[in-house]
């Protein structure tokens, strides 16, 4: 945090930032799950959206404690991976184990698998919304009116569907 600091202060007036720093270590999912569950620890109704979650290694007794195999099965997710990459179903801490070994995985999270997930047209998606933050204090932000629907693109029930998202 401190070194974020003094690399912001260090920058010349008007110079523009391509990366913002730490945001690579926000992006990971075990720095992201730390985060979700202190969030949830202070406002669980606010964060209830959130599935059970733990951090692997080391999570094995959160994992039982959080109900993540509470509908049976879990979804094991590599900390760095991305696009569906290196992701696992599994029933076990000790299954979740072998996989991340296999994988070679450091580290993963492990979230309690949703049997039925809000479809659109009949597929899984997911909505991305993309917003600027200007300040925290006083709290600046802009939000795009333009966000993504990502799932099946292109099928006719998707686009067909879309519209449904429009300006709500």
């Amino acid at each position: 945090p401190e070194e974020t600091e003094e690399r912001l202060l260090s920058h010349a007036p008007g110079q523009r930032i391509a990366r913002v720093p730490g945001m690579h270590d926000l992006c990971r999912k075990v720095p992201f799950a730390r985060l979700m569950a202190r969030k949830a620890a202070d406002d669980p109704r606010a964060f209830d959206f959130h599935p059970e979650t733990a951090v692997l290694p080391g999570g094995a007794a959160d994992a039982a404690r959080a109900g993540v195999f509470r509908s049976g099965a879990a979804i094991l997710k590599p900390d760095d991976g991305t696009q569906g990459d290196g992701i696992y179903l599994v029933t076990s801490v000790e299954e979740a184990r072998r996989r991340m070994e296999t994988a070679r995985m450091e580290a993963a999270v492990l979230q309690r698998y949703i049997a039925h997930p809000l479809l659109l047209g009949g597929f899984k998606f997911d909505v991305r919304v993309y917003v600027l933050v200007l300040s925290l204090r006083p709290l600046r932000i802009f939000l795009c009116r333009e966000g993504l629907v990502d799932g099946e693109v292109g099928t006719r029930s998707t686009r067909r569907d879309a519209g449904i998202l429009r300006d709500r």
